[in-house]
């Protein structure tokens, strides 16, 4: 059992160093009265906030070493709320946060540990990026006969603009991977833990097909809002009243906005309970609307800022390269050639503007789960008991 396990889930008495009520201890675990705990502290739980067994860190003659759970950053000080001096193990403030200090700590978990961070980013969208080029080239010259999805729109946009929605869509597949990928470093990050790539990989394999099946649910469920609301334009337009048909479009969006912006708030902590918490997706998105529960708006006015950052980031990266693709592309227009640049050159812009955004934004979800925890199950406690019993300051 580690520290980020749902308390609320009860306790699994064949884990390595726990034992069940008036039993003896597992094998390898020490003895500890259950009647007396310390804070932060579950009933029957080691000290530390940590289940028995080996820890990741090891302190031979005072000196912490990490063989293979990264290795101690040393504390981080400031100044906290009230002029408080604050001590803790990473660089994020165990307690808390303030709406302004999720965005603070988001900047600060990336410098913490940039390496593997915007590491990882880069590997996996590059590698997603060079195969969305074949495909979509590949598919022109096989299935398509010749260059026409490279040279013709079916919109009547831009050339290419067909091979280049492919391209993003696999892009954004990929995408929301990576995003679970980032939440182990960052997370870790809270215990002061800088993990490599094939640490944070190693923890996030296993998580890959329970990631797919919450993204699967969750597109099963926007469709499920979708229909209904197609269902009743199309009633409206059938009724051939120009007031009805008016008030039923509206009506409908607003509600459709309404339901989307909830249930997208609602659901997303899902992947990181999912990742941390080793649960599966069911699971994960009923625990996503616990914690989110009494913090709606709050969550969504983080997300909503974190988009627009991340919006103007992206628009001054792309912008002034797209406009000198652009023109490119219309000087040559109907020259393969120029499409395979444009949609080539898209690709990559995109794929580098979101090896730098997207771990912001993953960072900011980490830490939106990480303060509901603080709020509503004093995971601060047990995080601090743990950094404590591996690293003590």
């Amino acid at each position: 059992m580690s520290q980020w396990d749902d308390p609320t889930r009860g306790y699994d008495d064949r884990r390595e160093g726990w034992a069940a009520p008036g039993g003896r201890p597992a094998d390898g675990a020490h003895e500890h009265d259950p009647g007396t705990t310390r804070p932060g502290e579950r009933p029957g739980e080691q000290p530390g906030g940590h289940a028995g067994g080996p820890s990741d860190w090891r302190q031979p003659s005072g000196d912490a070493v990490a063989p293979a759970g990264g290795r101690p950053s040393g504390a981080f000080v400031r100044v906290g709320p009230g002029g408080v001096p604050e001590l803790w193990p990473g660089p994020i403030p165990l307690r808390p946060l303030s709406f302004g200090e999720v965005l603070e700590s988001a900047f600060r978990v990336l410098r913490f540990n940039p390496r593997t961070i915007f590491g990882l980013s880069f590997v996996v969208l590059a590698v997603t990026t060079v195969v969305g080029l074949a495909l979509v080239f590949g598919l022109s010259s096989v299935l398509l006969d010749g260059q026409d999805l490279l040279t013709t729109s079916p919109t009547g946009g831009v050339p290419g603009e067909l091979g280049l929605q492919l391209n993003s869509m696999l892009l954004s597949f990929v995408t929301f991977f990576l995003s679970g990928i980032l939440i182990v470093p960052i997370a870790e990050a809270a215990l002061g833990r800088r993990l490599t790539a094939g640490e944070s990989w190693r923890r996030i394999k296993g998580r890959l097909l329970p990631l797919l099946g919450y993204l699967l649910i969750s597109a099963l469920i926007l469709v499920a809002l979708v229909v209904p609301a197609v269902a009743a334009i199309v009633a409206a337009v059938l009724s051939e009243s120009g007031v009805t048909i008016a008030f039923t479009v509206i009506g409908v969006l607003i509600a459709l906005l309404a339901l989307y912006a909830w249930i997208t708030v609602s659901l997303c902590l899902a992947p990181a309970a999912i990742v941390l918490e080793q649960v599966g997706p069911i699971t994960a998105i009923k625990r996503s609307f616990r914690l989110i529960r009494g913090a709606f708006w709050r969550t969504f006015g983080l997300l909503v800022v974190v988009t627009l950052i991340t919006s103007i980031i992206a628009g001054m990266l792309m912008g002034g390269v797209m406009i000198a693709v652009a023109l490119l592309l219309f000087a040559g227009e109907g020259n393969p050639a120029a499409a395979f640049a444009y949609i080539a050159v898209t690709s990559v812009m995109t794929a580098l503007v979101s090896t730098i955004v997207q771990p912001l934004s993953s960072a900011v979800n980490a830490l939106i789960y990480l303060d509901r925890r603080f709020r509503t199950e004093a995971l601060a406690v047990d995080l601090l008991a743990e950094a404590e019993r591996t690293n003590p300051l």
